[in-house]
């Protein structure tokens, strides 16, 4: 067994904190172009070159893999095989506390602290249900609050599904995942959810589930087919940096070309990112003597890392934009904003998620 699968097995595997540091940080910058007090000229940098919706992409790619990776150990080390009940205890102690915190702090402020009266009620039904993503208002100004959790909302629909799909054999189960890709390109695809009532009901979920598919595949490929992590080409310093650049270059012509070459663009372009996103994963995971694993593993890299789901949950409290109701109040004005993201995260952190995160590890322990 590999170096890599050895870091696997104790619960280590290098950069990924690393990995969510970078991708929570983008979702912060690109939040942060339209906070109020943020220089002109940044603002428009942010806005023109950081995409919050590539740190939520890149996400979805890690969920896919690290969620696989551990139900393979699962299903491989236990007699029984994955017990789906067990499973989601597990995903509702790490999930729920934090996100329902925030939820109940933010109907606490809107309806008793006379903040942002603009939420509707509906929005909370949504929130608590973790079916976000099916409320077609969710980009209005008065949905921010609460906006930001139709991305945990296709994570746990993904949890829905995919623990039954990995009880199939290996075969079956790589043939389940490859299906939904295409499927997830189709919801991309104006006229087929036009033509289609059913597509178009399925695409609030299935236009990301591709990405949580990638990242499905690379946790089979590391359990199944180790040797191919040991391949040069994930070594290689020179295609490692040209998947980096080619991805932004992708992303950038998908969030900013309005009439691209090909009707097909954007559908097929989001899906090459997010195969992108997963080689860059593997990689940053195998190569272990360069100066991006060394920045990726750095403590204060590893600590914004693990910080990353309190700050994705309460930074969109403190980033509202400037342009929206209420959106230059003293708690949003940069950069006082931004340090109050990171104390509310420490806080939630330590003094919350970290309660639960525990109860997990004593009920894993049981488990064992």
């Amino acid at each position: 067994m590999n170096q890599v699968n050895q870091h696997a097995i104790k619960n280590q595997i290098p950069s990924l904190n690393g990995i969510r540091a970078f991708s929570i940080l983008l979702v912060i910058l690109a939040h942060m172009a339209d906070s109020y007090g943020v220089p002109a000229p940044l603002a428009q940098f942010l806005t023109r070159y950081v995409f919050g919706l590539l740190g939520v992409q890149i996400f979805f790619v890690l969920s896919g893999f690290l969620i696989t990776h551990l139900l393979l150990k699962e299903k491989e080390s236990s007699a029984s095989g994955i017990q789906i009940c067990k499973f989601y205890t597990r995903r509702a102690l790490r999930i729920l506390p934090v996100c329902y915190l925030y939820i109940f702090f933010i109907f606490i402020a809107t309806r008793y602290l006379n903040i942002d009266l603009m939420l509707p009620h509906s929005l909370f039904i949504f929130g608590l249900t973790y079916t976000m993503n099916f409320n077609e208002a969710v980009i209005q100004p008065s949905n921010w609050l609460l906006g930001h959790l139709w991305s945990l909302s296709i994570e746990e629909q993904f949890y829905l599904f995919w623990p039954f799909a990995m009880k199939l054999k290996k075969n079956r189960m790589i043939l389940f995942a490859l299906l939904i890709i295409p499927l997830a390109m189709l919801s991309r695809f104006k006229p087929m959810t036009d033509a289609s009532s059913a597509l178009k009901f399925l695409a609030h979920f299935l236009k990301y589930a591709d990405s949580l598919m990638i990242g499905a595949l690379l946790a089979i490929s590391w359990r199944y087919w180790p040797a191919l992590w040991k391949r040069h080409f994930l070594k290689n310093g020179y295609l490692r940096t040209i998947c980096l650049v080619a991805c932004y270059l992708i992303y950038y012509y998908c969030a900013h070309v309005e009439r691209p070459f090909f009707p097909g663009a954007t559908v097929i372009g989001m899906s090459v990112v997010s195969c992108g996103i997963a080689y860059l994963i593997a990689s940053a995971i195998v190569v272990q003597d360069d100066w991006i694993f060394k920045f990726l593993n750095h403590p204060v890299v590893e600590k914004v890392g693990i910080l990353s789901y309190s700050l994705y949950i309460w930074q969109q409290f403190f980033l509202y934009p400037r342009d929206y109701f209420n959106g230059h109040a003293w708690w949003r004005v940069f950069p006082l904003n931004i340090c109050l993201v990171f104390i509310t995260a420490w806080i939630s952190y330590y003094l919350w998620e970290s309660l639960f995160l525990r109860v997990k590890e004593n009920f894993e322990s049981r488990k064992s």
